[in-house]
């Protein structure tokens, strides 16, 4: 992505965006880039048990539950001691306004030196002032959040939830404004919570498709190509992979 790039990521409630921004906040935090990850309805302490699961390797819900083995426990410090060493904020406030994010990433671009990324999730959790409509406002924001990554030089990931339909809730003109639109898919999940409207149970290549199989599909990319890219849904351990498996 380049400098500058207001990137949105658009997923079904429950799919696996949350997972996804955190995956890309801390692939570059991992490599030295600078940047904050402003989360608007986690707590940080689970943010960081996500990332230990992912790198560690360990079934997030034993991490959850606290039932970890000896092993576990090893790899579950080591995990941690090195996220520690990562160059990224995570901001976990909730009810933030826009002027809010802005303010505080001008602070902490200050405190970091430059911001390479910024990570917000997701829009809909920011908080608009009262008496407005709430969809003009969220289109709003789509244009400041714009206007804040050309004055930061940076690209900004703004995670959106849309609706059955796969259109970003509440928020069509956020997809407008975007320079890159990515929109996160897990059919057989949507399938089974009656998010989409079939009696057909998905297929892949004629067979019945995979529960871990995902989508990434670019519907928009002002600067390159579109298309979609296949992944493996590995929850277990927060992440994607690329999708491998022979069908």
């Amino acid at each position: 992505f380049k400098p500058a790039d207001l990137i949105v990521i658009a997923a079904k409630k429950s799919v696996g965006k949350t997972v996804l921004l955190n995956q890309i906040a801390f692939f570059n935090a991992r490599r030295g880039n600078k940047g904050v990850l402003i989360n608007l309805e986690m707590r940080k302490e689970d943010i960081i048990n996500r990332e230990i699961a992912r790198i560690g390797e360990i079934d997030y819900a034993d991490i959850s539950m606290g039932k970890m083995n000896k092993e576990q426990l090893e790899r579950y410090q080591k995990a941690s001691e090195e996220i520690s060493q990562y160059p990224v904020i995570i901001s976990t406030k909730r009810g933030l306004t826009v002027a809010q994010i802005h303010s505080k990433l001008l602070m902490l671009k200050n405190k970091l030196g430059r911001l390479d990324f910024v990570i917000i999730d997701y829009i809909q959790k920011i908080r608009t002032p009262k008496g407005h409509s709430r969809q003009r406002e969220l289109a709003n924001l789509s244009e400041e959040f714009g206007a804040m990554a050309q004055h930061f030089n940076c690209p900004f990931f703004i995670g959106s939830q849309v609706n059955h339909e796969g259109i970003t809730r509440e928020a069509e003109d956020l997809e407008n404004d975007a320079d890159v639109v990515l929109k996160l898919r897990r059919e057989v999940f949507e399938y089974k919570s009656k998010f989409i409207k079939t009696t057909h149970f998905p297929k892949l290549n004629g067979k019945e498709m995979p529960e871990d199989y995902a989508t990434l599909q670019i519907t928009k990319n002002r600067n390159g190509r579109t298309g979609g890219i296949e992944l493996q849904s590995v929850l277990a351990f927060q992440r994607f992979e690329d999708w491998i498996k022979a069908l």
